[in-house]
């Protein structure tokens, strides 16, 4: 670890003593190291010699040849376990030559991890900052301020615990960090009684959370995997006989947000009164994207491709226990494949315009009131593209801001997703037949929030008691990244597309585990780039369709707060204060749930029936919708908050 304190520079005076200049520098670097341990792969097995497959009590896999499957299944042993090399898949290869070789080759993997290391974590941030302050004349000041925050990490992270690959592309992460905020004031003194303040405030904040590898595309590139959504990073390989396993230990999610404040404020003194004034013009832009999971890809080699079929398995078409084995499936590439598909960037706009009055007016030499409203317009969050979802839970029809075909274009809907889930029922509906603005989200135009405080002398100005109170309704603008979030895998934006043999659904003859009935046709990184068919979604069946969506309402957030103080002068120099302070948040942000199936006891209970089972025995439990959705929640400001607080 290296810290770095702050760095000043000295102040800095033009010849009539008119300009300050102050910088400063603080860093912080880190680096640490974890031990790991997992079982991977002997030199020998990467070689094809696979006599070592033996568990803790003896017992020996033996692998099948798939290319010698009969008609009846029956299969023929590879001679001695050994594999010849020459069958050594394209990404066996690859994995191999990038996986650091057992630290303990005497250890069998199957009886325990045979390597140990270190993974690392290293940090690097640090905080510069520029302040400039100018006296340009009696009547004007100008201030800037620009601070900049970059932080880095990059660490290793995996799946099954393993250490990053040797070419450093896999089983690592990086957190990406930056902020950059600037304000600039300008202070002008029109008279003794009249002056005004005007202050510009830009703000940037990034956030990635990237694979190690960076932007990449690897999986079609590199390895010659299906990614035919275009992901980046390392595609995630697992089952692959031991615990390591490869990935690019990171769902790609980028957050850049800005922000835009003008503030106008002006004061005027007249007689007994002090009139407070002005505005507020904030702008706010946040491009997301969100958690891109398994978007590059996902390879499993638990295939059963080099194991034999027991004929006594009768309808489950099982494998004769201790035959074949993943790391064998993966040594020949015979894999199953899948990916997913999500939608691209979220780009909300939204903002806020404000103005405000207030009149501090000294009724006398021991009362003081002050008296103000604030009327503020929050512009509700708009998708640059109107491609936000939303939901009409009279009709329980899936709202859209624009077309199907639209949306396919933009990259927010895949087609054969939409056609899915149409097919299971579900029906869409424009914002115009659901009676919703373009955006689906109504404008809030009266956001009105009064200001009412009080400060009172009770006793002489010899140590006097002073009492103080107010009261006031303030708006806070809605953080539009609390649900971005959850919106990201929601009816239609987001499927499954895989290609699994194995499945009854994908098998050629509609029978399980046909990798364990056939010669395999696939091999990873050979033949595999076009494996997965973007006209067939998996997954998609009754109770499996996910709805999260904003109430077309969303009022503006308030806070009540109040106050009662006491204070008193006890010595020179030294005063007393008790205070109440209390707060009541309103039209606070919350998801509601609405379909959530009810509990087995509650299922028996109302209806002494057993659980409903066939084709709709995910959704007959739940109340809302018993056909096709499954989750179905709303977000919605009906939330509320109390404190109370005694300060001494």
């Amino acid at each position: 670890m290296w810290p770095w304190g702050p760095v000043y520079l000295p102040k800095i005076y033009n010849g009539t003593n008119r300009t300050f200049f102050f910088f400063a520098y603080e860093g912080f670097r880190q680096r640490s190291a974890s031990t790991r341990s997992v079982s991977m792969p002997t030199p020998a097995m990467t070689q094809g010699d696979f006599s070592a497959l033996v568990d803790a009590q003896g017992r020996r896999f033996t692998l099948y040849d798939p290319l010698t499957t009969q008609a009846n299944w029956a299969r023929q042993p590879f001679p001695n376990h050994q594999i010849p090399v020459s069958r050594r898949s394209p990404l066996a290869t690859y994995l191999y030559s990038v996986t650091p070789l057992p630290t303990h080759p005497a250890v069998n993997p199957l009886q325990g991890p045979n390597w140990f290391g270190l993974g690392f974590d290293n940090r690097n941030q640090h905080t510069e900052t520029v302040r400039v302050d100018h006296r340009l004349s009696d009547r004007d000041q100008l201030f800037f301020r620009y601070s900049h925050n970059p932080a880095y990490q990059v660490f290793t992270t995996s799946l099954g615990g393993g250490p990053t690959t040797l070419d450093g592309l896999a089983n690592g992460a990086i957190d990406d960090n930056a902020n950059d905020s600037g304000v600039a004031s300008w202070t002008h003194t029109f008279s003794p009684t009249f002056f005004s303040e005007t202050i510009v405030s830009v703000q940037r904040d990034y956030k990635g959370r990237i694979p190690i590898a960076g932007t990449q595309e690897i999986a079609s590139s590199k390895l010659g995997l299906p990614n035919p959504f275009n992901g980046l990073g390392f595609p995630r390989i697992q089952d692959t006989g031991f615990g390591m396993d490869y990935d690019s230990s990171a769902n790609l999610n980028i957050d850049f947000s800005r922000i835009y404040v003008v503030d106008e404020n002006l004061t005027k003194v007249y007689g007994r009164h002090e009139f407070q004034f002005g505005g507020r013009w904030r702008y706010e832009s946040l491009d997301i994207l969100p958690d891109q999971q398994v978007t590059h890809g996902q390879i499993n080699f638990s295939t059963l491709a080099t194991a034999l079929y027991d004929p006594t398995s009768g309808s489950a078409y099982g494998a004769v226990p201790f035959t074949g084995h993943n790391a064998a499936n993966l040594f020949l590439g015979h894999s199953r494949h899948s990916a997913r598909f999500f939608r691209g960037y979220n780009r909300l706009r939204t903002g806020e315009t404000a103005g405000y009055f207030q009149d501090n007016f000294k009724v006398n030499s021991r009362l003081t009131l002050n008296l103000g409203l604030r009327y503020e317009y929050s512009h509700p969050a708009k998708e640059v593209d109107n491609s936000l979802v939303g939901f009409n839970p009279k009709t329980k029809a899936v709202v859209l801001g624009r077309s199907i075909e639209d949306l396919a274009k933009l990259g927010h809907v895949h087609p054969t997703a939409a056609r899915a889930y149409a097919n299971l029922g579900v029906k869409y509906e424009t914002a115009e037949q659901a009676g919703l603005p373009p955006n689906l989200i109504y404008t809030n135009k009266w956001d009105v929030g009064p200001r009412a405080g009080f400060a009172y002398r009770l006793a002489s100005l010899h140590r006097p008691v002073v009492l103080r109170g107010g009261y006031a309704i303030y708006a806070f603008p809605e953080s539009i990244r609390l649900y971005t979030g959850d919106t990201r895998a929601i009816v239609p934006t987001t499927a499954n597309f895989e290609n699994n043999p194995n499945s009854a659904q994908q098998s050629p003859d509609g029978l399980p585990n046909y990798l364990l009935r056939s010669v395999p046709r696939t091999i990873a990184g050979l033949n595999s780039r076009d494996v997965l068919d973007l006209n067939t979604v998996t997954g998609i069946t009754r109770g499996t369709g996910t709805i999260y969506y904003l109430d077309p309402k969303q009022p503006t957030a308030r806070a009540h707060e109040w106050n009662l103080t006491v204070e008193r002068e006890i010595l020179d120099n030294t005063a007393l204060k008790v205070s109440y302070v209390g707060t009541h948040g309103t039209r606070l942000s919350q998801w509601y749930s609405f379909n959530d199936p009810a509990s087995g006891y509650l299922w028996y209970l109302t209806t002494g029936e057993p659980f409903p089972t066939g084709e709709y025995a995910a959704v007959a439990r739940r109340p809302y919708d018993k056909e096709i959705y499954s989750t179905v929640r709303q977000y919605q400001k009906t939330g509320w908050s109390n404190n109370s607080s005694f300060v001494l």
